[in-house]
């Protein structure tokens, strides 16, 4: 603004300036130019000539700092982004691990699931057997069975 004004100013004062040494020279180069040095204005051409030079130092130093916050915001950016990949990172070494994890469960249960399907194979032979051995205990050990019976149904040992 304050540019503006004194350039206003300034513009008036050197167009007065010129107008009325054109009228007082009678129209000589000379009359006119020395006519037209006197009756100008050099404080107002100094004082626009520092609002001139305030605003552009104004207008880079606007560039400056607003370069200055680009610069910041980018390189917060790419901390941001670094940030995320080491996260990623780490995800995809937790994933890893988890599978690693998965799999040997998964082994483990098939490794369970095979011993318990072999127990359950030697049970049932072994009930059978004890079928096929039932009357030889029963002539060797009188009240075995019975025994037995009356433990499975919640009895005791006599």
């Amino acid at each position: 603004m304050l540019t503006i004004s004194t350039g206003v100013f300034t513009a008036i004062d050197l167009t007065d300036a010129t107008i009325r040494s054109t009228l007082k020279s009678g129209g000589t180069p000379a009359g006119f130019a020395k006519e037209f040095f006197v009756r100008v204005n050099y404080v107002g051409l100094g004082r626009f000539s520092v609002a001139v030079g305030v605003d552009a130092m104004m207008g880079m130093d606007l560039d400056s700092n607003r370069y200055a916050r680009i610069k910041s915001i980018s390189e917060r950016l790419h901390l941001l982004n670094t940030k995320i990949y080491y996260l990623q990172a780490d995800t995809w070494l937790s994933a890893e691990t988890a599978e690693k994890t998965i799999n040997e469960a998964y082994a483990l249960m098939s490794k369970t699931t095979q011993l318990w399907y072999t127990s359950m194979i030697e049970n049932r032979k072994s009930l059978i057997r004890i079928g096929e051995y039932k009357e030889g205990i029963r002539l060797k050990n009188e009240g075995l069975n019975e025994e037995i019976i009356g433990l499975l149904n919640g009895g005791k040992l006599k």
